[in-house]
């Protein structure tokens, strides 16, 4: 059997996140996403989701023991080995919730054991990039290469004007259209 790519997908803009998963979704209808949403961790409640395909269920779920981590360590681990098992999906994106550190999530699905083993037993956790590449990219565009993405889509949508454009770009304003000429 072959084991399930696990994306770990986040970031603090909402609807940038969401462009990326409806282009995975819309690219392999099949992936299930799963994301545990803390706007009411304050109350001790963690709204956890999962879609794939039409399926689209969200349960509220107490704390465990009063912990976040407690929770995500008993809920979201066991969830991801079911979701690896016979009939499960071909891709897994783990969607963080903006509050998450990803570095502390991946220690744990590498490093916590359930039923014996880590997470990545199970599923492939694949390199960020690639997994990026691969799962907003049909086999065609891939091959296209990177003159003709420039006329698809940008799944983060109105959030940024160019994305090439660096850090330093960013703070000094706008990218001037005209180049220069010597």
């Amino acid at each position: 059997m072959t084991r399930p790519e696990l994306l770990v997908l986040t970031g603090m803009h909402v609807p940038g996140v969401e462009g990326v998963i409806s282009r995975i979704r819309a690219l392999d209808p099949d992936t299930a996403v799963r994301h545990h949403d803390l706007r009411d961790i304050a109350s001790g409640r963690v709204h956890r989701r999962l879609r794939r395909g039409r399926f689209d269920e969200t349960t509220v779920l107490e704390l465990e023991h009063g912990f976040l981590s407690c929770t995500l360590r008993e809920d979201l681990l066991p969830q991801l080995l079911e979701l690896a098992g016979p009939g499960g999906p071909r891709r897994v994106v783990l969607h963080l919730d903006p509050a998450l550190e990803p570095e502390q999530v991946c220690w744990s699905l590498l490093h916590v054991l359930v039923d014996g083993a880590p997470v990545t037993e199970v599923v492939d956790l694949r390199e960020i990039e690639g997994a990026l590449l691969g799962a907003l990219l049909t086999d065609a565009e891939v091959a296209a290469g990177e003159d003709a993405w420039r006329e698809l889509p940008d799944p983060f949508g109105w959030w940024h004007t160019d994305p090439c454009e660096t850090p330093a770009d960013l703070l000094s304003g706008p990218a001037d259209t005209e180049k220069e000429e010597h």
